[in-house]
C-alpha cells in the first residue's frame, strides 16, 4: 500500500448492512395501541347495552329510570376515556416509529390531527354526539402540550375541513354545470 493513499476498512468487529431496528421500539407502543381498541370496543358495546332508553320499553318502574339512566352516562363516560387512552397511545406509536425528533413531532400533530377529525373540532356538532370528546381531546393537549400548540392544532384541523368543504362543493357544481352543459347539447 502506497503512503499517499487513504484507505477506510470498517471498524473491527462491525457487522456490514446490519441496522437497529425500530420495530422493536415501537412494539411496545403498537400493543399498547391494539389492548386501547379492544378496550375502547367493549366500552362501545356497554353503550349500546346500557342505553337509557331501554328501561322505560321494558316498563321498569320510574325509580329504575334513573338508574338506567346512570348506568348509561357511567358507559358513555368510560367510553370516552377508553377513546381518549386509545388516541394518546396512536400518538405514542406514532412517535415511536420516528427516526428523529422532528419526524417524531410531525407524526405526533398527524395523529391529533386525525383524532380531532375523528371525534370532531371542540364545539362542532360531530364533538357533541361524541359526547364532547373533541373538547375532552383538547384540554388533554393543552394540559400536556400547551395552550398554543393545542390553538395551532385546532385551527390547522379547522382550516383542512373547511378546504375540504370547499373542494367537495367545487366538484359538484363542475358536476352539476358539465351534466347541464352536456344535456342542453
Amino acid at each position: 500500500m502506497n503512503e499517499s493513499s487513504l484507505s477506510h476498512h470498517g471498524v473491527k468487529g462491525m457487522k456490514w448492512g446490519v441496522r437497529k431496528d425500530r420495530r422493536a421500539k415501537a412494539a411496545p407502543y403498537k400493543a399498547a395501541v391494539k389492548d386501547a381498541r379492544r378496550k375502547e370496543k367493549l366500552a362501545r358495546k356497554a353503550v349500546s347495552q346500557a342505553t337509557p332508553f331501554s328501561s322505560a320499553m321494558l316498563g321498569l318502574a320510574p325509580d329504575r329510570h334513573s338508574e338506567a339512566g346512570k348506568r348509561y352516562n357511567k358507559a358513555v363516560n368510560n367510553y370516552a376515556n377508553a377513546r381518549q387512552k386509545r388516541i394518546e397511545a396512536q400518538v405514542e406509536y406514532a412517535k415511536s416509529k420516528a427516526s428523529d425528533p422532528r419526524s417524531a413531532a410531525k407524526a405526533e400533530r398527524k395523529a391529533y390531527s386525525r383524532a380531532f377529525k375523528e371525534v370532531g373540532l371542540p364545539g362542532s356538532a360531530k364533538d357533541t354526539s361524541t359526547g364532547n370528546a373533541g373538547k375532552k381531546l383538547y384540554n388533554s393537549i393543552k394540559q400536556t402540550k400547551g395552550k398554543a400548540y393545542a390553538d395551532s392544532l385546532e385551527s390547522k384541523v379547522t382550516k383542512d375541513l373547511y378546504t375540504s368543504i370547499a373542494v367537495s362543493s367545487v366538484v359538484a357544481v363542475g358536476a352539476y354545470a358539465t351534466s347541464a352543459y352536456l344535456n342542453n347539447r
